[in-house]
C-alpha cells in the first residue's frame, strides 16, 4: 500500500492504525509512506507510528520541494511505488479510513478475477452540517457511475484514495506521465483503457470501502472542485469526455430554465417539467447506490443536492477553464 501524506498530522496516524488492524497476513503486507515536505508535524507523527509497530513493514520516504514539479503529489506516490516490492499496488490517502478487511478482500478479488486495475469504493463520513450531506449525497452518486460505467466495460471515473493496480501495468503505461497537476487516479485508468480495457473491475464490496471526509467550507469546496476539473483539459477519453459535457450541459440547462421560468411566468411550468423529470431519473439511480453505502437516510436532502448541483457545477466548469488551484498550501495549475 502507499500513501503521500502533506499536512496530514491529524489524521496520519488513523490511517496508518488502520493498516495495522489488517486481517491479510503481516508478511505479505508493505506500506510505503512518501511525506511530500510536509510543514507540520506529519513526518514527525509517521516516524513515531513506525517506532511504536517495529513488527509491520513500514517504509518512510522524506520528499523535499524542488523548482520545476508539475505535480508533487504523483511524485510522492511515484517515489512510493518505486519503493515497493508487491505485484499489486494499493493506493490510500492520508485523511482516509477502512475496516481490517480491506487488503484481505483486494487480494482475493484480484486472484480471483483476470484484472489489472481494480478500482473501488469511497464514500463520505462523519457529515455533521448540512452541507457536508449534500456532499456526500452527491459524492455518492459519482461513486455509482464509477460502479454502472464499469460494469457496463466503460469505466470513466475511478478515486485515488481506494485503487489498486499490478506493478507491470503500472510500469506498462508509464506510471504519472502526463503534464497535469491532479489527475493520478483518472488519467492511469485512461491510459490502461487504451492497453488493456477488458482488465478493470469495480469491486463493490463493503468490506473495501475507504471512508473520507467532505469540505467544511464553501472556499475548500469549490478550490477542491476547480482542482477536479482542471484535469479534464487533459482527457482524450471519449466515454469520459461525453459524460463530462453531458453533465455540465444537462445542468446548465436545468439552471438556465429554472432561472428563465421565474422570470417569464408562462415558462415556469416547462421548467418545473423538466426539474421533476431530472429528480426522479436521479432518485431512481441513487436509491440502490445509497442503500449499498448505508447513506440511504441523506435522500431526503436531494432536493436541495438537485438545486445546488447545476449552480455549481456550472460555476466550477468556467473556473476549471483557467486551472488554478490550491492544494495543500501549494499553488499550482
Amino acid at each position: 500500500m502507499v500513501i503521500a501524506a502533506r499536512n496530514e498530522e491529524s489524521t496520519i496516524g488513523l490511517c496508518l492504525t488502520d493498516f495495522a488492524a489488517q486481517t491479510y497476513p503481516k508478511e505479505l503486507m508493505e506500506i510505503v509512506v512518501a511525506d511530500d515536505a510536509s510543514t507540520d508535524g506529519t513526518l514527525a507523527v509517521i516516524k513515531s507510528f513506525v517506532a511504536a509497530n517495529p513488527q509491520l513493514n513500514i517504509k518512510v520516504l522524506e520528499m523535499k520541494d524542488e523548482e520545476g514539479v508539475v505535480s508533487y503529489k504523483k511524485r510522492a506516490l511515484s517515489a512510493a511505488i518505486h519503493a515497493t516490492t508487491g505485484e499489486l499496488i494499493v493506493t490510500t490517502d492520508a485523511d482516509c479510513r477502512f475496516g481490517p478487511k480491506r487488503l484481505e478482500v483486494i487480494a482475493q478479488q484480484y486472484e480471483d478475477n483476470p484484472v489489472s486495475l481494480l478500482l473501488l469504493p469511497v464514500v463520505f463520513n462523519n457529515e455533521k452540517s448540512l452541507f457536508e450531506k449534500i456532499q456526500s449525497l452527491e459524492f455518492t452518486g459519482i461513486m455509482g457511475i464509477t460502479a454502472a460505467s464499469a460494469g457496463l466495460d466503460r469505466p470513466v471515473s475511478s478515486n485515488g484514495a481506494n485503487m489498486a493496480i499490478e506493478r507491470r501495468l503500472f510500469e506498462r503505461i508509464g506510471g504519472f506521465d502526463d503534464p497535469y497537476a491532479s489527475g493520478d487516479d483518472v488519467f492511469i485508468l485512461y491510459k490502461t483503457k487504451e492497453v488493456t480495457p477488458k482488465r478493470i473491475a469495480f469491486i463493490k464490496s463493503t468490506d473495501a470501502i475507504v471512508y473520507t471526509g467532505a469540505q467544511k467550507t464553501l472556499g475548500g469546496f469549490f478550490n477542491q472542485r476547480v482542482r477536479w476539473g482542471a484535469k479534464a483539459k487533459g482527457f482524450s477519453d471519449v466515454a469520459a469526455l461525453v459524460s463530462i459535457l453531458l453533465l455540465f450541459f444537462s445542468n446548465l440547462m436545468v439552471t438556465t430554465v429554472i432561472i428563465l421560468g421565474l422570470i417569464f411566468m408562462p415558462l415556469l411550468i416547462p421548467a418545473l417539467l423538466i426539474f421533476s423529470l431530472k429528480l426522479i431519473a436521479d432518485m431512481v439511480f441513487l436509491i440502490p447506490v445509497t442503500r449499498f453505502y448505508k447513506k440511504a437516510g441523506l435522500l431526503p436532502f436531494y432536493p436541495l443536492m438537485s438545486l445546488w448541483l447545476p449552480i455549481y457545477i456550472s460555476i466550477t466548469g468556467i473556473l476549471s477553464l483557467r486551472g488554478n488551484y490550491v492544494w495543500k498550501g501549494r499553488k499550482l495549475r
